[in-house]
């Protein structure tokens, strides 16, 4: 197996590429004396797991901390 190009590759802030390979497949079949090839490329990546945590997580208990604040200065309030 070669490596795959990754000259064009630009980083992700949710997955990290841990691999990239490629085979060359020739495959003969019955019907046809010529070989038929085929690329199979694999790739590997790995998710990154603080992204969720400051992008989904984070960001929701913010917003339901200010929700409360907000709903109880309400009932302070109209009380």
């Amino acid at each position: 197996m070669d490596t795959g190009d990754m000259s064009n590759y630009q980083s992700n802030g949710e997955f990290d590429l841990v691999k990239f390979t490629a085979a060359k497949n020739i495959a003969y079949y019955s019907c046809c004396p010529e070989p038929y090839s085929d690329i199979t490329f694999t790739i590997k990546l790995r998710r990154r797991p603080m992204f969720y945590v400051f992008n989904l997580i984070l960001p929701c208990v913010l917003i339901n901390g200010i929700a409360e604040l907000l709903l109880g200065a309400h009932r302070f309030t109209h009380s």
